[in-house]
């Protein structure tokens, strides 16, 4: 999983990371404030700061690019408009490239796994991690903030049985026992057959 940091014009972080499968970049950020904001755009192609592509996004703050291309750099920016057409200027641009080591995709036959509730807030509730094993296998949960930062080691090559898991939890705290801050957190489920990654939302 390759995390990538983009800030625009308004001062906002924008987050890019190749998530799952190979070829699928995820690119999201913080909301625009300005009370005429229409929506987004995002510029990318093979060439730094010379994009064929771009997509309006509407008034999201994530969007998905599925089908990119292996061994090919690709290079990402932003921008905000409003209601009146006027667009800002690119975002600091962020790039990636798939080698096929960067991310790690499941099998077909593994079911994917998922944190309830979520959204959820540390002060009144835990999240619950749930997966599933298809056989014994020593399991590593981590949280990862938005910059790539580990933030807490849930468990570590713990044992566990074939069949549903439900009993991993985390409480939103970080290793030093405080409560993390509002926003997008990644849990990574690791095994010695598979990796997957869920996108966790914590709230006030």
């Amino acid at each position: 999983m390759v995390f990538l940091k983009l800030q625009e014009r308004f001062q906002r972080w924008v987050y890019a990371l190749a998530f799952f499968p190979v070829g699928t970049v995820i690119i999201s950020w913080d909301a625009n404030r300005e009370p005429d904001l229409k929506g987004y755009k995002i510029y990318y192609g093979t060439s730094s700061r010379n994009y064929s592509q771009v997509i309006d996004v509407g008034n999201t703050t994530q969007y998905a690019i599925n089908n990119l291309q292996e061994n090919v750099p690709y290079y990402f920016a932003v921008t905000a408009y409003d209601t009146a057409g006027n667009e800002s200027d690119f975002s600091e641009e962020v790039s990636v490239i798939f080698n096929g080591d960067n991310v790690s995709e499941p099998a077909q036959d593994v079911e994917l796994s998922y944190n309830y509730p979520n959204p959820f807030a540390p002060k009144r509730e835990v999240t619950r991690i749930r997966y599933v094993l298809n056989q014994p296998d020593k399991v590593t949960i981590e949280i990862y903030d938005a910059g790539n930062n580990r933030v807490r080691v849930l468990i570590n090559e713990e044992i566990k049985l074939a069949g549903e898991h439900t009993e991993d939890i985390w409480d939103g705290r970080d290793e030093s026992g405080r409560i993390v801050a509002r926003g997008v957190y990644f849990c990574k489920i690791q095994t010695s057959q598979w990796t997957q990654y869920i996108k966790i939302a914590v709230t006030d």
